[in-house]
C-alpha cells in the first residue's frame, strides 16, 4: 500500500504538474525506477477506482491508460537515473567518402589515433 496518495492522485487525474509533491511521493515510498510501471498503475487505479484497468480499448488510450501514462511520465523525471561510471570502450572509426571509399575502426594503439583525435577535438 502507498503512503501519501491523495496529491498524486489528483495530479494524475488532473494532469496537474507539481514536481515537489512528486518528489515527497517518491521519497516515503522509496519508488525506485525499476517500480515505476507498478507504481503507475496503481496510481491510476486509485484515481480511477471504477474504471477497467485497460490502458487502450480499439486503439484508443482509455481515462485509465493517460492516468497511467501521466504517473509514468512524472515518475520518470523525479527519479534520476542511476549513474553509470564505468569507463566507455572509444571506438574510432574512419570513412573515406566518394569512389572507392569505406570505413575502418583505427585501434587505440595505432600511432594515427591520436594524431585523429586530437584533430577532431579541435587542438
Amino acid at each position: 500500500m502507498l503512503n501519501n496518495t491523495n496529491d498524486v492522485v489528483n495530479a494524475v487525474r488532473y494532469a496537474v504538474r507539481t514536481r515537489p509533491m512528486w518528489e515527497t511521493f517518491v521519497a516515503e515510498n522509496g519508488i525506485t525506477r525499476d517500480m515505476i510501471a507498478d507504481t503507475a498503475k496503481e496510481l491510476a487505479s486509485l484515481a480511477y477506482p471504477n474504471d477497467e484497468p485497460v490502458q487502450k480499448t480499439d486503439g484508443k488510450r482509455t481515462r485509465y491508460g493517460n492516468a497511467v501514462q501521466a504517473a509514468a511520465a512524472m515518475l520518470r523525471k523525479v527519479i534520476e537515473p542511476e549513474a553509470d561510471d564505468t569507463p566507455k570502450e572509444v571506438v574510432l572509426r574512419v570513412s573515406l567518402s566518394g569512389e572507392g571509399g569505406g570505413s575502418t575502426v583505427v585501434p587505440a594503439d595505432h600511432p594515427l589515433y591520436s594524431s585523429i583525435v586530437a584533430l577532431l577535438a579541435g587542438e
